[in-house]
C-alpha cells in the first residue's frame, strides 16, 4: 500500500497490486477489492469433508475388534495367550477355550466354547493329559476377570459401530451441504474416542492374562513353559491406534481448517464463494481500465 500527502494536506491511498503465478491480488488501503487467487493457495491443501477420510480408519478399527473378540475356539489361530510346553505341545488360550497343538499321543483339538459369565473351569478340564497340569491357571483368572474383559470389548464393538454410522451419515451430509454435517462428524470422531478408552480396558485385561500366566507357568517334566502373548493382542493395540490416531487428526484437522459457513445455520446454506465458477471483472467492480483506479478512491479523496 502506498500513502502519498497532497499539498492540500489531504490523505490519498493508492491501490496495491500484487501479481503472482496463481492470480492477482487487488486492495485498495485495508480493502481487498479483488482476489482472483484460489483460496487453496492462501493454506495447506487440506480437504473440508473430514467425514468422509474418518470413513476408512474407523471401519478399519471396527473389523478389528469385532474380529477380535471371536478368538480361539471360534476362530481357530486367534489367540490371547500362547502357552508353549516343549515336548508337550503347545496350548492356544482364547476369550471363549482353549485348542491344543502337537501334544504327544493326541491330534489337534479345542475345548467346548465358555459361557460369557463362565469360568473356564469346565474347558481346563478337558486338557490332554501331557498339559493337565494347566488346569490350576482356572484360579489365576477367574470368571469375574473374564467377564469384565468381554463387557469392556462389547462396549468397544458397540461405540465402534455407532462412530462409522455416524461417519456413513455425516459423509452424505457433506455431499449434500446439509449444516447438520459439522454436527454428525463431530460425534463420529467423539464416538471413535470412546471405542478407544474401552478399547485401551479391554486390551489391558487381555494383556493381564499373558502376565498372570508368565507369573504362575507350570514345570511339566521339568520344562518350564513359555507363555507369549497371541495376535489378538495385536489386533487389540491396532484398534486402539486407529481410533485415538482418527481423534488427533480431528483435533488438528480444526486448528488448520476453519468451519464452513454453511454448517453454522439453515436448512442448506450454499458457500457464495466456494461455489463461484465465474471470476469477478474490472467492469464488475467499477474499476476504470486506465487508471486501474476504482471509484472507491475518489470518493476517498476530500
Amino acid at each position: 500500500m502506498l500513502m502519498k500527502i497532497s499539498p492540500s494536506h489531504h490523505l490519498t491511498i493508492l491501490p496495491s497490486y500484487h501479481l503472482t503465478m496463481v492470480g492477482i491480488k487487488y486492495t485498495v488501503g485495508p480493502v481487498v477489492v479483488l482476489d482472483t487467487v484460489p483460496r487453496h493457495e492462501h493454506r495447506p491443501r487440506v480437504p473440508g469433508n473430514q467425514a468422509t477420510a474418518l470413513v476408512f480408519p474407523a471401519l478399519a478399527a471396527l473389523i478389528l475388534v469385532l474380529i477380535s473378540t471371536l478368538s480361539i475356539p471360534m476362530i481357530h489361530g486367534l489367540s490371547i495367550v500362547d502357552v508353549d510346553m516343549g515336548m508337550n505341545g503347545t496350548v492356544h488360550f482364547g476369550g471363549w477355550g482353549w485348542c491344543s497343538e502337537g501334544v504327544p499321543g493326541n491330534k489337534d483339538m479345542c475345548s467346548d466354547l465358555r459361557g460369557f459369565a463362565s469360568g473356564m473351569a469346565h474347558q481346563l478340564e478337558q486338557l490332554p493329559e501331557p498339559v493337565k497340569s494347566l488346569s490350576e491357571l482356572d484360579s489365576v483368572v477367574p470368571k469375574a476377570y473374564l467377564t469384565a474383559q468381554g463387557v469392556a470389548e462389547i462396549f468397544s464393538v458397540l461405540f465402534a459401530w455407532i462412530a462409522i454410522n455416524c461417519t456413513l451419515a455425516a459423509s452424505g451430509f457433506w455431499q449434500s451441504k446439509e449444516n447438520i454435517a459439522w454436527s454428525w462428524t463431530s460425534w463420529s470422531f467423539a464416538w471413535t474416542f470412546w471405542s478407544g478408552i474401552t478399547g485401551i480396558i479391554s486390551w489391558g485385561l487381555a494383556l493381564g492374562q499373558v502376565t498372570r500366566f508368565k507369573a504362575h507357568a507350570m514345570r511339566v517334566d521339568g520344562t518350564k513353559a513359555e507363555v507369549t502373548p497371541g495376535p489378538v493382542i495385536w489386533m487389540m493395540l491396532a484398534a486402539i491406534l486407529l481410533n485415538f490416531l482418527s481423534f488427533a487428526v480431528r483435533i488438528a484437522w480444526g486448528k488448520d481448517r476453519a468451519r464452513p459457513l454453511w454448517t453454522v445455520k439453515g436448512d442448506k446454506i450454499e458457500d457464495p464463494v466456494g461455489d463461484a465458477t465465474e471470476l469477478p471483472t474490472w467492469d464488475s467492480l467499477n474499476i476504470d481500465p486506465e487508471t486501474k483506479r476504482s471509484s472507491i478512491d475518489k470518493s476517498m479523496k476530500m
